[in-house]
């Protein structure tokens, strides 16, 4: 089992993404990127995002895979970043030109990114617009999307969409959020379609063939035709007192769909015919073997392995083979001295680590920055204090 006392100072992470027989993932608690040897459990920090932090866990920022490099929103991220396969590098997506900062609007924050026609494309999670990344991976022209759904519903609303997107027939449907409509992304142009037959905003989302699954906030899960843009079916979950939102991703799988979670250990699965679904526990549906008050979340699906991420800095990879366990591996001697380091250089003025005040590593680091005596609660927390004291020093 890990020692509970090192579990604190390890990277978390929630979603994650497979490249090249690695899992990449950001870590909210050290502001950087990291991957995972799924053979040996080897983890390595592969780069930071240097201009700005991470702030939650409960938010997963986005990633996908183009060509050779991973495209990456941090969480309240203000950019899109990309980490290449081949010089190992992070690098930050920036405006073409110092002339187009009068015409071309920065980021509030990045919250989608999606493929449509070879191009990646940025959107806002208050949906103001969508910015298009050039192939020489640089931002330019905008669609206003608040614009064209004032002209299509004489309404505004408030945040636009973090509920996933599917790609199908040269086009791009994106469910907004908080209204029951799904916009279509075509050939340079943008549409919306109402969905009368729901009443509720729309949390996440999948496509399979022609059709597109979406579980909305009250609870229904909905079957969607991309032909006629009219719902097929709808069934509403058995369930109360249930906050919806915690099920921020989606897969399918034999027959099957499923909504997960990446803050607990629960899932809706339901059938992809009928929409008929229920509630699981993510450790009885894949018999993943847990220690007594481990939790495991959803990480991500690559079409064949699950992937669950505990709090006990496990991974659990679930494919037809069965489940196997891998404890992730860390250098915590090189994450105490980066710690220790990128807080007192004050270069730009930016605390990386989210502090637990009853955590004595944490409670170390703060004082370091602030200059003032480290609070050695323990005799644990003293021989931390002594280690980072000489890294510091030297």
């Amino acid at each position: 089992m890990v020692d509970s006392r090192e579990t604190y100072i390890l990277p978390k992470f929630k979603k994650s993404i497979l490249c090249e027989h690695k899992l990449y993932f950001s870590s909210y608690n050290y502001n950087g990127f990291f991957s995972v040897d799924l053979e040996t459990g080897e983890a390595v920090l592969e780069g930071y995002f240097f201009l700005e932090g991470i702030q939650s866990e409960m938010l997963s920022g986005s990633m996908l895979i183009q060509g050779d490099k991973i495209y990456v929103t941090p969480v309240l991220s203000r950019r899109l970043y990309y980490y290449d396969l081949n010089d190992k590098k992070m690098r930050v997506i920036n405006k073409r030109t110092m002339e187009d900062d009068v015409n071309e609007p920065e980021p509030k924050f990045c919250s989608m990114i999606l493929h449509s026609s070879g191009y990646i494309y940025l959107i806002s999670p208050t949906g103001d617009f969508m910015l298009k990344i050039h192939k020489d991976n640089t931002y330019g022209e905008a669609v206003n999307i608040r614009e064209k759904y004032l002209e299509r519903f004489q309404v505004d609303y408030s945040y636009f969409s973090d509920a996933g997107y599917y790609e199908y027939n040269s086009g791009v449907y994106i469910p907004v959020e908080e209204k029951p409509v799904i916009a279509e992304w075509k050939k340079e142009e943008l549409k919306f379609h109402e969905l009368p037959e729901i009443q509720k905003g729309i949390i996440k989302s999948f496509g399979c063939e022609n059709k597109m699954y979406l579980l909305t906030c009250d609870g229904e899960i909905v079957m969607v035709d991309l032909e006629s843009m009219k719902v097929l079916k709808k069934e509403k979950l058995m369930a109360q007192e249930i906050d919806y939102s915690e099920f921020r991703a989606a897969y399918c799988d034999s027959g099957m769909g499923y909504f997960m979670s990446y803050t607990s250990g629960r899932c809706i699965k339901f059938s992809l015919e009928d929409c008929s679904g229920e509630f699981a526990e993510i450790e009885n549906e894949w018999e993943i073997r847990a220690y007594c008050g481990e939790t495991f979340c959803f990480s991500c699906f690559d079409g064949e392995s699950k992937y669950f991420i505990s709090d006990r800095n496990r991974l659990a990879i679930v494919n037809r083979c069965g489940c196997r366990i891998i404890t992730l591996n860390y250098n915590v001697d090189a994450l105490k001295e980066h710690m220790a380091r990128r807080i007192t250089e004050r270069k730009r003025h930016e605390i990386i680590m989210e502090y637990d005040m009853n955590s004595d590593l944490e409670v170390f680091v703060q004082s370091i920055y602030q200059n003032k005596p480290a609070c050695q609660k323990t005799d644990y927390g003293a021989k931390i204090y002594q280690s980072m004291k000489k890294i510091v020093e030297n």
